[in-house]
Formats: structure tokens, sequence, C-alpha cells
């Protein structure tokens, strides 16, 4: 008797979920393991690359994007059943309340502003921030004032704990799967003041390339807008979350 196959090519096909349970089921081993000290953005390369491993015609960890000099966008990878459909990713890891700092916050908005500049319009965007569960709370998506949840203590407060706080996360994702577009209001102070020291950084690459097909980037940007495409479950040690860049426009002068 011959051995049924029960895994043929193309039965369980690559979605944004399926790639975010992987990352999330890792994760959560690790951290039972208490392996902690070894996670940060670059051990998300270790699921990601496992799970993409039988979908992909061509991965490469860290690739260079074309308008920014030396600058690299963390994953890029394309599909064997999509030749056509590029795919581009950055990665973030929140641990001991980096993502509250304001080189951190500069350092999200950036990625997605290197990603919304990628101009193929075939391509496929994508921004991932994974990390403890309750860091991911209180570091990122809500940013709860007080002390974080890596002392252990969570902040006293006379709010409820569902509320959100309108940080400048929140600005840039939506963390509801009922509502996941998120416009980011350009004219929003904490957004200009991100806008600005994007331009800081990033200037002398763009303003002084010339194959960047427009002349520079400016405070004048139409939409950036990022769609959740994947939020994992509360009530586990792990959380992740993958925001798909949706709205390509180029910026103006």
């Amino acid at each position: 008797m011959t051995q049924a196959n029960f895994f043929l090519e193309g039965e369980f096909p690559y979605s944004e979920e399926c790639l975010g349970n992987s990352i999330h089921s890792w994760l959560s081993y690790q951290i039972a393991l208490n392996r902690n000290y070894s996670l940060a953005e670059s051990s998300i390369n270790v699921p990601f690359g496992e799970y993409l491993a039988q979908y992909v015609s061509k991965l490469e960890l860290e690739k260079e994007l074309k308008y920014f000099g030396s600058r690299w966008t963390d994953a890029f990878f394309v599909r064997r059943d999509a030749v056509d459909t590029p795919y581009y990713f950055e990665f973030k890891y929140t641990k001991n309340g980096s993502t509250r700092n304001q080189p951190e916050k500069q350092r999200v908005f950036n990625d997605l502003m290197r990603l919304n500049s990628i101009d193929d319009c075939n391509s496929c965007k994508f921004f991932l921030m994974a990390g403890k569960s309750e860091e991911f709370m209180t570091d990122f998506e809500q940013l709860i004032p007080g002390k974080t949840v890596r002392k252990n203590k969570l902040p006293p407060t006379n709010k409820s704990p569902m509320t959100v706080y309108n940080s400048v996360y929140n600005k840039m994702f939506s963390f509801d799967m009922n509502a996941p577009d998120r416009i980011i209001n350009v004219n929003d102070p904490d957004i200009l003041n991100l806008i600005t020291g994007f331009d800081k950084e990033y200037s002398k690459d763009y303003r002084n390339n010339p194959t960047v097909p427009y002349a520079q980037f400016s405070q004048d940007i139409s939409k950036i807008t990022t769609k959740l495409v994947f939020l994992s479950c509360m009530g586990t040690s792990a959380r992740v979350g993958m925001w798909e860049i949706t709205k390509t426009q180029l910026i103006t002068i």
C-alpha cells in the first residue's frame, strides 16, 4: 500500500495571516523557553525565512533601496506563484521600552516612508512589529503613560485598561481589524515632526540622486496609508502586528 501524500504542493497557499501566525508561534515558543535575551529585530528573520522557504523563488534578507544610497529594507522576496509581484518587508521588535523613545519612533516612521517610496506599482510592502505581548501593548499599541510592563508593574491610571491612548503609533497604524485602514495625517504636529526628522536624515540621498523620479520629498505629502492585515490574539506571550502600505503616491514639492 502506498502512503498517501497529505501535503500536496499548493494545498496551503501563501497568506499574510499564515506568515504572521508562524512568526507569532515561534516567538511564543522562544519566550516560553525564557530565551528573551536572544529576541530582537534580527531574530524575526528565522521564522520569516522558515515559513517562506516553501513559497518563494527568491528571498533576500537585507535588500538595497535604489533611492536611498546604502539604505536597506529588511527583507525582499518573490513568490513562485506570483513572479511579477515583489514583496518588501520592514521589521521592528519592541523590547525594554525601546519604542517609547523618540529615535525609535523616528525609525518606525522612516521605515514607512522608505516603503512608500518604492515606485514599483506591482509591489507589496509591509511593516511588521513584534514583541512580548505586554510590552507590545504598553510600549507600542497604546503607549500607556508611566512605568512599562517590563518592570512587572502596570502604571497606575484611573482609565479603563481598554482605553486606547492617542499615541503617535495610533496615528500611523490601526489596531482594529474591523477598521484596518489608517491614513496618516501629515498636518498632525507629531507627524510633521517625524517628516522633518526624515528629511534631515535622508535629504542628501534623494535630492542629489539624478535617478529619483521626483525632485525631492517635502512636507506636502498627499497620502500614506497603512492597512492592518494581521494582529495576533491577546492573552498569549507574544504579539505580532503586520500592516500593508496600500497607497503609494509620489511626494510632491
